[in-house]
């Protein structure tokens, strides 16, 4: 019995859990897939975030801006471009509020110096937003305004070799404190074990290169037919730039931007290939009559067809007894004299009719 019960009440476990697993919405499943599947060097157009940490240049330490930032670090991918973004906080330093001044980061191709210092061209970031007094950006007597939010492309060299990010960052008032003290190099640390899928957009480059292809094959079809009605340079600039976007659209390495660059101009042209139809139709009309500039142009070119002849009244006059009887007499074709007739007719007709009904009833 005891045997009975137990394989019962495992069986019934067995089968809420393949309850479960089938019931399991299909979007969490893939987004476990999704994150599984996560690589640094190939991240699909999305959100992401990782966990981030400034270090010194040693990348043993942490740096003293490492209590300056949100750890949580997001990268935007967007066409296939990595760009990452960062939330930066003020820090007390000797009874001083210190603001992150700027940050630069390194291009690719960076070197690093026997001591692990970067070297090599820099950039400054985005800022995308400042820190706030109120409705006012801050500042202070070392400057102003400081950034909060900035952003920047990742580094390529970020992505394969276990997430060093070599930026540079000054902070104006650590300059204050002694010349030179200010500006830093620095890493930011990326933890790639911690990446997570935050949002999956649509895949930008393949919807627009899609497009692409569609407009290349709208603008073929226009040069096919008779293109002897168009405007002839307008039909060479079309194809000039259907040659173009075809060149494009077989790059690999084209990014988003050229592809709609591309579609852009190729819309344009056809266009204006098509729209030099109907000015090639109107310069073939003719030209309108000329309009009479006197007295004595009236006649020549612009006899009326539908002005009423003039004729002798005099001799046409009638009688004052032939105007009487017309008068008198029903025109022909003079409709609502006819129905005043008919209507008369009717009247009578129908009082007869009453008339010789009574006669019969008294007879009767």
């Amino acid at each position: 019995m005891k045997a009975n019960k137990i394989f019962k009440s495992v069986g019934s476990m067995i089968m809420a859990l393949a309850l479960v697993a089938v019931m399991a919405p299909a979007t969490l499943l893939q987004s476990f897939a999704d994150e599984a599947a996560l690589d640094p060097s190939n991240l699909a157009d999305g959100k992401y975030t990782v966990q981030g940490k400034m270090i010194k240049v040693d990348k043993k330490s942490d740096s003293m801006s490492n209590n300056a930032i949100d750890h949580e670090i997001v990268i935007d991918v967007k066409g296939g471009a990595p760009t990452v973004h960062m939330k930066f906080i003020p820090m007390n330093l000797m009874g001083k509020k210190g603001y992150l001044g700027t940050l630069k980061y390194f291009l690719t191709g960076f070197t690093l110096e026997p001591s692990g210092r970067p070297t090599g061209a820099t950039a400054v970031a985005n800022t995308d937003s400042y820190h706030m007094d109120g409705d006012k950006p801050v500042k202070d007597e070392l400057g102003g305004p400081y950034p909060h939010e900035v952003s920047y492309p990742l580094v390529e060299e970020a992505k394969t070799n276990e997430g060093w990010v070599p930026l540079q960052v000054f902070v104006p008032v650590m300059e204050s404190i002694g010349a030179g003290l200010g500006t830093q190099e620095v890493f930011l640390k990326l933890d790639w074990t911690t990446l997570k899928l935050v949002e999956k957009y649509e895949d930008e480059n393949a919807v627009v290169s899609a497009e692409l292809e569609k407009v290349i094959a709208s603008a073929d079809e226009a040069l096919k037919g008779d293109t002897s009605k168009y405007d002839t340079a307008k039909v060479e600039a079309l194809k000039t730039a259907k040659a173009e976007a075809e060149k494009v659209a077989a790059d690999a390495k084209a990014n988003v931007e050229a592809k709609k660059a591309e579609i852009a101009k190729l819309n344009k042209a056809k266009e204006e290939m098509l729209a030099s139809k109907k000015t090639t139709e109107d310069n073939t009309k003719p030209a309108p009559s000329p309009i009479p500039s006197g007295p004595a142009d009236i006649g020549k070119n612009t006899i009326d067809k539908k002005a009423p002849v003039v004729e002798n009244k005099l001799a046409q006059k009638p009688s004052l007894n032939n105007s009487l009887n017309a008068k008198k007499a029903p025109k022909t074709g003079d409709n609502q004299a006819l129905g005043m007739y008919a209507g008369m007719m009717a009247l009578a007709a129908v009082s007869l009719i009453a008339i010789y009904g009574r006669k019969e009833n008294e007879l009767n």
